[in-house]
C-alpha cells in the first residue's frame, strides 16, 4: 500500500511546488489508476462489486477535474463527490453491512454542528450552502457504515474523507489557510487509497 502511494501521489503533489501548470492535469492520476486496478479487479474474478468501485474512483476523478482550477466549479465538483458517497453507500448495502445507529446519529449531529458554524461565518451564496449541507448528510451516512464495517482501512479511509472535505469547506467557505492544497490533497489522497484497499480486503 506505501507502494501504491508514492507511485500514485507523490508525482500529483510535487506538481504542487514543482509544477504548478501541470498540477490539473496530475491531480486527477492517483483517482484514476485506482479506478484502473479496480477494472483489472472486475476482468480477473467477474466480481460486480468492482465495477460499482470503479465507477466511484471515476467521479471522485472528474470532481478532482472541476476543484482542480480554484473552486468556480465547486458545486459541480460536489455534485460528482456526492455521487462517489452514494456509491460506497450502496456497496455498504450490497455487502449487508449493518449501521450502527448510535454512530451514525453521532456523526450526523458532530457534521451537521460544523458545517453550520462555517455556513454562519461564510458569505457564500444560498445554494452553495444548501449543497454542503445535504452533502454532510450523505458523507454522514457513508463514513456510518464504514465505521460500522470494523475494518480499520475503510474506517480510516472514511476517517481521512471527513477530515479532507472539513479542511475543503473552511478553506472554500471562509478563508484561505497556509499550506491549504498540501494539507487537503495529502488527506484526501490518504482516505481514497485506504477505502480502495479496505474495499478490496473485504470483497
Amino acid at each position: 500500500m506505501i507502494l501504491l502511494y508514492l507511485i500514485t501521489v507523490l508525482p500529483a503533489l510535487l506538481t504542487l511546488f514543482f509544477f504548478r501548470k501541470l498540477h490539473p492535469i496530475f491531480k486527477p492520476i492517483p483517482i484514476l489508476i485506482l479506478s484502473a486496478f479496480s477494472l483489472a479487479s472486475f476482468v480477473d474474478t467477474r466480481e460486480s462489486f468492482f465495477l460499482i468501485i470503479a465507477a466511484l474512483f471515476v467521479t471522485s476523478a472528474v470532481g478532482d477535474v472541476l476543484l482542480a482550477n480554484g473552486y468556480k466549479r465547486f458545486i459541480y465538483g460536489l455534485l460528482f463527490f456526492l455521487t462517489t458517497h452514494i456509491l460506497l453507500i450502496s456497496i455498504f448495502l450490497i455487502l449487508k453491512i449493518e449501521i450502527n445507529i448510535l454512530i451514525l446519529t453521532t456523526l450526523l449531529i458532530s457534521n451537521l454542528t460544523i458545517i453550520t458554524i462555517i455556513n454562519m461565518k461564510s458569505t457564500s451564496q444560498k445554494t452553495t450552502k444548501i449543497m454542503t449541507i445535504i452533502y454532510t448528510i450523505v458523507i454522514s451516512i457513508m463514513a456510518g457504515f464504514s465505521f460500522s464495517t470494523k475494518n480499520l482501512f475503510i474506517m480510516s479511509g472514511a476517517g481521512f474523507f471527513l477530515l479532507s472535505d472539513a479542511l475543503l469547506s473552511y478553506d472554500v467557505m471562509i478563508k484561505k489557510f497556509k499550506y491549504t492544497e498540501i494539507f487537503i490533497l495529502t488527506t484526501y489522497y490518504t482516505a481514497q487509497i485506504l477505502l480502495f484497499y479496505g474495499l478490496i480486503k473485504t470483497i
